[in-house]
């Protein structure tokens, strides 16, 4: 079964953490990558099944509002797409 991907982008670091931390505690889903970008902001990326990821990132949206300023969701996003991110791909 492929995965989505799902993306939270905040202005706020602490506000990113926070929404990223309701990420994860919303669904079955896997932490990708989560870090500060430019100054003051922050981005966070999980995977997991479709469902689960659009129910994460709602919560995330949420828990992290107003600072919001962008979320997506890639479903059946293609499987070499994620190791990209990490540099760690497990089928090698």
């Amino acid at each position: 079964m492929q995965e989505a991907l799902g993306m939270l982008e905040t202005t706020s670091v602490a506000l990113g953490v926070q929404g990223c931390d309701a990420m994860l505690k919303a669904g079955d889903v896997r932490l990708v990558e989560a870090r500060p970008t430019c100054p003051g902001k922050h981005f966070s990326i999980v995977t997991g099944e479709v469902g689960a990821v659009r129910m994460a990132v709602a919560a995330g949206a949420l828990s992290a509002h107003p600072s919001v300023v962008q979320t997506t969701i890639i479903p059946q996003v293609h499987p070499e797409v994620i190791p990209a991110f990490t540099g760690y791909n497990p089928v090698e």
